[in-house]
């Protein structure tokens, strides 16, 4: 889907870079390295707007900086899904992807976690733990095997190598010396 929504704004750059209109576009439609590195450049500068249909309220339009995701699926944060009366059962979600700079910067605006979190009744939000965040919350607060013990590292790169490397659990309580 990216690759469709952001096709213009890929050629552009491709062919400001030099190449040829006619290659820019094999390039595009091959999915060259080159054309993924402009992709990846335009998604992160241009953000989506993302529509839940139909738009009853002023939380249905949300700018979304994309992340690229296997498959034809959109996936959103379950935390969003109140904020923007999701309900999974077939009401249609549109992304717009903005062209003009000043449309962009208006994209960047709806970025604010106040679109997504809060609501209009005073002290009210939209999005707290449930479901699966609140059985990952459970699991990262748990003390582990080793609880006694705390596993020291210098950085969080070294952490999470021993972590892959099966030294260290998800439960083990770890201290990072230079973070």
């Amino acid at each position: 889907m990216m690759w469709d929504m952001y096709a213009p704004f890929v050629m552009k750059n491709l062919v400001k870079a030099g190449y040829p209109a006619l290659q820019a576009k094999k390039m595009l439609e091959d999915k060259s390295i080159r054309a993924r590195q402009e992709l990846m450049i335009e998604s992160k500068n241009r953000p989506v707007i993302l529509n839940r249909a139909p738009s009853l309220h002023r939380f249905n339009m949300i700018g979304f900086k994309p992340k690229p995701v296997e498959g034809t699926t959109i996936q959103v944060n379950p935390f969003m899904e109140d904020g923007m009366n999701m309900d999974y059962d077939g009401d249609a979600v549109q992304v717009h992807v903005p062209v003009t700079a000043g449309a962009v910067q208006d994209a960047k605006k709806m970025f604010l976690s106040n679109n997504v979190l809060g609501d209009r009744t005073p002290d009210t939000i939209l999005a707290y733990p449930k479901q699966e965040a609140m059985a990952g919350l459970f699991k990262a607060t748990s003390t582990g095997k080793s609880s006694n013990k705390t596993f020291k590292f210098q950085t969080t790169r070294d952490a999470l190598a021993a972590y892959r490397r099966g030294e260290v659990s998800t439960t083990d309580t770890v201290e990072i010396a230079n973070e």
